[in-house]
């Protein structure tokens, strides 16, 4: 009898330990996961009702597509105005080796440059009285200087836009080029970024059906230019297409959004497309990780092989 008892009480104490490993290792665990998915079913319930009652339970995607279609144009403007108002390929950035000395560099690339922008005149008959465009001679930079690289990069760089201007002008077809003046540049600031204008003292001899089309040339262009002054002279008005005199201040201008502009635009759509997907996606606050999930116990191991439930 006792022996029974015993066997009993052992057997009822262990049906109550394993009942309450159960109940801390399993039940307890899905009893939390319950509480949670209930609450993300009142949040998905609230958010579907202030959905339909925005758009009238009408299908996010349908709201989506006339959106974005309500906006492309807004768009593509933004995108045609951006590029009219660019330099092109007239202000290429000149990135000078780190291994290499900025003057020893300086001494090998400009005279390639001079050289290539010479040919070009040569091959299309237009004499350039300064191929130079006042840049300081390839041997300037001699022992004991040490220039710094933007030093030497900003020379080459203005250089690059005198050579683009004037291979511009030689494509116009003058028969003589006086040396160009370039000002200095003029920063129109905005509130999205600034506008930066670069104005080109032109002087040369052309005759006028030539000019004609280049003046037509420049109103039609994709980017921006203007003719701020204009003057024409002409010794002999008797030839039919006489040889001119012209001065001409030439100004382009191309516009510079501020860090906070450029970042916005380079990532507002996917932004948009984010919020959008916040709002008309699952969007639900995602469910979290239990520490069964993250590491299992021997028992939740041993009940997944051998129990059916």
């Amino acid at each position: 009898m006792k022996k029974s008892a015993i066997f009993l009480t052992l057997l009822l104490v262990a049906s109550i330990a394993g009942t309450y490993a159960v109940y801390e290792l399993y039940v307890k665990d899905r009893m939390r996961e319950l509480v949670e998915h209930t609450e993300q079913k009142k949040q998905l319930a609230t958010r579907i009702q202030t959905l339909e009652a925005t758009f009238l339970k009408t299908e996010p995607q349908v709201v989506l597509d006339a959106w974005r279609t309500s906006t492309q144009p807004w768009s593509e403007a933004v995108d045609g105005r951006a590029r009219f108002f660019t330099m092109g390929s007239l202000v290429d950035k000149v990135e000078i080796p780190e291994e290499v000395l900025p003057k020893l560099y300086y001494k090998d690339e400009m005279p390639k440059r001079i050289k290539k922008l010479d040919d070009y005149a040569l091959d299309k008959q237009v004499t350039v009285v300064d191929v130079n465009c006042g840049a300081p001679a390839a041997n300037s930079f001699g022992a004991g200087t040490n220039p710094k690289k933007e030093e030497i990069a900003n020379i080459i760089e203005k250089y690059d836009y005198c050579a683009a201007i004037t291979k511009m002008l030689i494509d116009a077809k003058p028969i003589l080029l006086q040396p160009l003046s370039i000002w200095l540049e003029e920063e129109i600031k905005l509130k999205s970024g600034k506008v930066i204008k670069r104005t080109t003292g032109i002087s040369m001899q052309i005759r006028i059906q030539a000019l004609t089309k280049f003046l037509d040339d420049l109103a039609q262009n994709e980017r921006y230019f203007r003719v701020e002054e204009l003057r024409m002279t002409n010794a002999d008005l008797q030839q039919q297409d006489p040889m001119l005199n012209v001065e001409m201040v030439l100004s382009q201008a191309y516009f510079m959004p501020s860090k906070k502009a450029a970042a916005a635009s380079a990532d507002g759509s996917s932004q948009v497309n984010q919020r959008l997907n916040n709002v008309f996606g699952a969007g639900a606050t995602p469910r979290r990780a239990t520490g069964n999930e993250q590491e299992r116990t021997w028992w939740q191991n041993f009940r997944r092989t051998w129990l059916p439930f």
